[in-house]
Protein backbone atom coordinates (compact mmCIF):
# COMPACT_ATOMS: atom_id res chain seq x y z
CA UNK A 1 0.00 0.00 0.00
CA UNK A 2 1.18 3.33 -0.67
CA UNK A 3 1.35 6.11 1.38
CA UNK A 4 0.78 9.90 0.88
CA UNK A 5 2.08 12.73 2.48
CA UNK A 6 0.19 16.22 1.22
CA UNK A 7 3.01 19.18 1.82
CA UNK A 8 1.94 22.53 2.22
CA UNK A 9 4.69 24.69 1.56
CA UNK A 10 5.61 27.82 -0.84
CA UNK A 11 9.16 27.31 -1.46
CA UNK A 12 10.04 25.51 -4.47
CA UNK A 13 13.62 24.74 -3.22
CA UNK A 14 11.83 23.38 0.55
CA UNK A 15 9.43 21.37 -2.40
CA UNK A 16 12.55 19.65 -4.17
CA UNK A 17 14.79 18.63 -0.73
CA UNK A 18 11.47 16.80 0.27
CA UNK A 19 11.10 15.53 -2.92
CA UNK A 20 14.28 14.02 -3.38
CA UNK A 21 14.64 12.78 0.05
CA UNK A 22 11.50 11.02 -0.46
CA UNK A 23 12.66 9.53 -3.74
CA UNK A 24 15.69 7.97 -2.37
CA UNK A 25 14.46 7.41 1.03
CA UNK A 26 10.83 6.56 0.44
CA UNK A 27 10.03 5.31 -2.94
CA UNK A 28 6.93 4.31 -2.71
CA UNK A 29 5.29 7.25 -1.17
CA UNK A 30 3.84 9.62 -2.54
CA UNK A 31 4.22 13.49 -2.45
CA UNK A 32 1.58 16.14 -3.37
CA UNK A 33 2.74 20.02 -2.92
CA UNK A 34 0.59 22.71 -2.62
CA UNK A 35 1.54 26.47 -2.54
CA UNK A 36 -1.66 27.87 -0.96
CA UNK A 37 -3.16 27.30 2.16
CA UNK A 38 -6.90 27.73 1.24
CA UNK A 39 -6.24 25.31 -2.09
CA UNK A 40 -4.35 23.35 0.63
CA UNK A 41 -7.99 23.46 2.88
CA UNK A 42 -10.10 22.90 -0.52
CA UNK A 43 -8.01 20.30 -1.61
CA UNK A 44 -8.39 18.27 2.21
CA UNK A 45 -12.16 19.15 2.06
CA UNK A 46 -12.29 17.32 -1.35
CA UNK A 47 -13.80 13.91 -0.62
CA UNK A 48 -13.18 13.08 -4.41
CA UNK A 49 -9.74 12.50 -3.89
CA UNK A 50 -7.26 10.60 -1.46
CA UNK A 51 -6.68 11.42 1.93
CA UNK A 52 -3.46 12.53 2.77
CA UNK A 53 -1.46 10.00 5.47
CA UNK A 54 0.63 12.86 6.83
CA UNK A 55 0.31 16.88 6.04
CA UNK A 56 4.04 18.50 6.43
CA UNK A 57 2.82 22.04 7.01
CA UNK A 58 4.98 25.48 6.72
CA UNK A 59 3.86 28.09 8.96
CA UNK A 60 4.59 31.68 6.73
CA UNK A 61 2.36 30.36 3.46
CA UNK A 62 0.75 33.69 1.61
CA UNK A 63 -2.69 34.35 2.22
CA UNK A 64 -3.87 31.75 4.56
CA UNK A 65 -0.92 30.87 6.77
CA UNK A 66 0.20 27.41 8.40
CA UNK A 67 -1.53 28.78 11.49
CA UNK A 68 -4.88 29.66 9.77
CA UNK A 69 -4.60 26.27 8.20
CA UNK A 70 -3.62 23.82 11.43
CA UNK A 71 -6.16 25.65 13.26
CA UNK A 72 -9.28 24.99 10.42
CA UNK A 73 -7.79 21.53 10.14
CA UNK A 74 -8.50 20.67 14.29
CA UNK A 75 -11.89 22.73 14.10
CA UNK A 76 -13.01 20.08 11.30
CA UNK A 77 -14.40 16.60 12.47
CA UNK A 78 -13.91 15.41 9.14
CA UNK A 79 -10.68 16.36 9.40
CA UNK A 80 -9.53 16.48 13.66
CA UNK A 81 -7.71 12.99 13.39
CA UNK A 82 -5.34 13.94 10.45
CA UNK A 83 -1.90 13.67 10.93
CA UNK A 84 -0.31 17.27 10.92
CA UNK A 85 4.12 17.77 10.80
CA UNK A 86 4.64 21.37 11.23
CA UNK A 87 7.86 21.64 9.23
CA UNK A 88 9.10 25.20 9.02
CA UNK A 89 12.33 27.49 9.87
CA UNK A 90 10.97 29.17 12.69
CA UNK A 91 12.73 27.76 15.58
CA UNK A 92 11.05 30.51 17.85
CA UNK A 93 9.82 28.72 21.12
CA UNK A 94 6.18 30.64 21.02
CA UNK A 95 5.94 28.77 17.50
CA UNK A 96 6.40 25.48 18.97
CA UNK A 97 4.20 26.35 22.06
CA UNK A 98 1.43 27.34 19.64
CA UNK A 99 1.34 24.56 16.95
CA UNK A 100 1.17 22.22 19.51
CA UNK A 101 -1.79 23.73 21.76
CA UNK A 102 -3.49 24.24 18.10
CA UNK A 103 -3.16 20.30 17.74
CA UNK A 104 0.10 19.92 15.72
CA UNK A 105 1.34 15.72 15.95
CA UNK A 106 5.04 17.45 15.10
CA UNK A 107 6.82 20.32 15.10
CA UNK A 108 10.45 19.69 12.71
CA UNK A 109 12.72 23.01 12.24
CA UNK A 110 14.39 22.84 8.37
CA UNK A 111 17.62 22.51 8.91
CA UNK A 112 20.20 24.44 5.82
CA UNK A 113 22.13 21.85 5.71
CA UNK A 114 20.94 18.82 3.52
CA UNK A 115 22.03 16.27 5.52
CA UNK A 116 20.77 17.51 8.47
CA UNK A 117 17.51 18.23 6.75
CA UNK A 118 17.33 14.77 5.29
CA UNK A 119 17.41 13.43 8.92
CA UNK A 120 14.99 15.55 10.62
CA UNK A 121 12.19 14.90 7.50
CA UNK A 122 13.11 11.08 7.74
CA UNK A 123 12.72 10.89 11.75
CA UNK A 124 9.31 12.62 11.26
CA UNK A 125 7.78 10.31 8.38
CA UNK A 126 9.30 6.91 10.10
CA UNK A 127 7.51 8.39 13.02
CA UNK A 128 4.49 9.26 11.53
CA UNK A 129 4.05 6.94 7.92
CA UNK A 130 1.54 4.37 8.86
CA UNK A 131 3.26 1.78 6.21
CA UNK A 132 7.05 1.97 7.62
CA UNK A 133 10.19 3.63 7.40
CA UNK A 134 13.00 4.79 5.21
CA UNK A 135 14.51 2.39 3.05
CA UNK A 136 18.34 2.12 3.14
CA UNK A 137 20.69 1.48 0.75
Amino acid sequence: MTDLVLMIEDSAEDVEAVQRTMARSYPTTELEAIADGRRALDRLLDDTVGRPDVVLLDLNLPGVDGRSVLSEIRGRPELADLVVVVLTSSTDPRDVEQCYRAGANGYVFKPVDYAMFCAALCGALDYWLPHGGAVTA
